[in-house]
């Protein structure tokens, strides 16, 4: 496979064309993601260069043909059974009973799985609603399942999984859930059944109604604010009134409290959908372009306290000193810990002259631009003390956040603990 390197006039053509077709934002940082499935997909149809297969994009529609298959290619799939379980612990402990002891509502739940790649979540949801309504007589239980990716559609419709995406399953629901077929797990027929897989563009209309959960982690980083803003006014058109939504560890619905509101479950965050007036037209039936937010409503003091809390996340848990070479090991977590003592701790270490300091993503529950200012802060100490620190955090959505964040041009990365000592003792390089 020949390797494609694109001008910028290239990348900067086609980071159009995907958006104008998908909505999707490719970045600046990844554009050696977009060269390599150019690569692949130029080799599987023969194109002699990058103009002709981009002419070749061009004639193609968006429903089907190359560009389908290009954007699969691009779209990077991540997932698991029971991916940050404090979401699934949240459905399950606090959402869940709370729709099953209304009576005033018909004995229905709908779950949205929006962007569900090869399938781990939707079945993970599947699961988990099965196990809530086991032994309640008229319970209708189901899961929508979408994604742009027809490839990773027909993944997930044949249910049959490795053994390492099983892996944060809790024994008992993987020995009632799951046949094992050679090396490969098969999700059981009572969960598929509850399951409706379907292909869906979050730019295009068509959203499920009448919905309870909407989860879409991870989704909308992809795209700019514009286009994340129409895709929420979808997304509160669909949810029901006091739905909840869950996003990935770097997504945040800040910047739409008219719409929003943060909940703070034990181990990670939701967002119930806010009421409008009733004088308020109903925000995205269909998310079309012009689709504005409704006024700004008074902040009250609970509220604002709470908003506060999620926007400046605090560091949560710190572990000892590592004795070994005088590495100090912190975790970052994130999330709406309080008090001042969690960051003046980073801080006070970061002050010890020639300090050494893996400062670890890895457990991250919750991070936004009040974390990525925190980070910043410590990086500048860090040159100025004289000291390293290492951001830990392995390629995925925390990694991403990083990027976007500017934060690797400040720190020294690594993807796990190990390499990170090994960063901090090798000799430091020259600037």
């Amino acid at each position: 496979m020949t390797r494609i390197n694109l001008t910028d006039e290239q990348f900067d053509a086609f980071s159009r064309l995907v958006f104008e077709r998908s909505g999707m934002d490719v970045a600046k940082n990844q554009k050696t993601h977009l060269e390599l499935a150019l690569a692949e997909r130029m080799a599987a149809v023969r194109a002699k260069d990058v103009p002709s297969y981009q002419t070749l994009l061009a004639a193609t529609k968006e429903s089907d043909g190359e560009f389908t298959l290009f954007i699969d290619r691009l779209v990077v799939q991540e997932t698991s059974f029971f991916r940050t379980v404090g979401h699934f612990d949240a459905l399950r402990e606090k959402i869940l009973p709370s729709l099953l002891r209304d009576e005033r509502r018909e004995k229905a739940i709908r779950v949205w799985s929006a962007g569900c790649a090869s399938g781990p979540e939707p079945y993970s949801l599947a699961i988990t609603l099965l196990e809530a309504v086991a032994g309640r007589r008229g319970w209708k239980c189901e899961v929508a399942a979408t994604d742009i990716g027809t490839s990773a559609l027909g993944e997930a419709k044949a249910a049959l999984y490795e053994e390492r995406l099983l892996r944060k399953t809790p024994p008992d629901l993987r020995e009632r859930y799951f046949q094992k077929e050679g090396g490969l797990f098969r999700v059981t027929p009572a969960a598929r059944a509850l399951v409706e897989f379907r292909r869906h563009n979050l730019m295009d209309s068509g959203y499920p109604k009448d919905v309870d959960v909407i989860f879409c982690r991870n989704v909308l980083i992809y795209f700019r604010p514009d286009s994340r803003a129409r895709i929420l006014a979808g997304f509160h058109g669909a949810l029901r009134q006091g739905g909840y939504i869950f996003l990935g560890h770097s997504e945040s619905l800040r910047d739409h409290g008219e719409w929003w509101e943060p909940v703070w479950f034990e181990g990670g965050f939701g967002y119930r959908r806010r009421e409008l007036s009733p004088a308020e037209p109903h925000a995205g039936k269909a998310p079309t372009i012009g689709v504005q937010p409704p006024p700004k409503q008074r902040t009250t003091r609970v509220r604002k306290r709470m908003e506060t809390r999620i926007v400046h996340a605090r560091l949560k848990s710190f572990a000892s000193p590592a004795t070994e070479a005088e590495v100090q090991v912190l975790s970052f977590r994130g999330g709406a810990a309080d008090g001042e003592g969690d960051k003046d701790l980073l801080l006070a270490t970061i002050r010890r002259q020639e300090a050494r300091i893996l400062i670890s993503l890895d457990g991250a529950t919750f991070l936004d631009a009040g974390d990525a200012a925190l980070l910043r802060r410590a990086a500048r100490m860090v040159r100025d003390y004289g000291g390293r620190a290492v951001l830990v955090c392995g390629d995925g959505p925390i990694r991403r956040w990083v990027d976007a964040e500017g934060l690797a041009a400040l720190f020294e990365l690594a993807s796990t603990e190990d390499e990170g000592r090994r960063s901090l003792d090798a000799p430091k390089a020259k600037a």
